[in-house]
């Protein structure tokens, strides 16, 4: 199936990158693993709400209009704000619907888990709504599929933080201090402690 398909492409891209990353960093952790997971599932969700329509309007312009559509949509959302500094484009909530998170400008800084559910919740209604296009056979089950990611949406959009603020929570293992004698850093900076710790002495 394209999505399971695609879903693994992806893990296995996931997979080279934490082998180099684990190779080299001082620093490990598995706080890029949910949004890692996030990332499969905005996948499998694409995936399968681009073959549903393409069922449903079977035409040789369906996938190009899809991919111009999903990247326009994308690309809106992305632009809608930065870390913290929301613009005028779209509210900071829609830009949440985003599988693409804004960049993060602090090392100690990552994605909240309640931001990380309420996005599971809008990608699983877009993944419903494919596989019930799929499965679809009248054009009313079809309309009654279109309900399933308006759910999806709304249900994200009510849930999903309006503060940017709220989006992005310290990671505390990272922000954890490691102290040799009176010189500390947190434990995402480890590798400075043996440079500093003389001079700070």
């Amino acid at each position: 199936m394209p999505a399971s398909r695609t879903a693994s492409a992806f893990a296995l891209l996931v997979l080279q990158g934490a082998v180099q990353v684990f190779a080299d960093a001082t620093y490990a952790h598995l706080a890029w693993l949910p949004i890692s997971l996030m990332g499969a599932l905005a996948l499998v969700a694409g995936a399968a709400l681009g073959m549903g329509i393409g069922r449903t309007l079977p035409s040789p312009l369906t996938p190009a209009a899809l991919a111009v559509g999903a990247l326009v949509f994308t690309t809106l959302l992305r632009q809608s704000t930065e870390v913290g500094i929301p613009t005028a484009a779209v509210p900071h909530r829609m830009s949440l619907l985003s599988p693409a998170a804004a960049q993060v400008r602090d090392v100690l800084l990552t994605l909240s888990a309640s931001v990380h559910l309420r996005q599971a919740l809008w990608f699983l209604g877009m993944a419903a709504t494919g596989f019930a296009l799929l499965a679809a056979a009248a054009p009313r089950a079809r309309l009654l599929a279109l309900t399933l990611v308006l759910a999806g949406a709304v249900g994200a959009l009510l849930v999903l933080p309006s503060d940017p603020g709220r989006t992005y929570v310290v990671d505390e293992a990272a922000a954890a201090m490691l102290c040799d004698g009176p010189v500390c850093v947190t434990r995402a900076h480890r590798a400075r402690i043996d440079d500093l710790a003389g001079p700070g002495r």
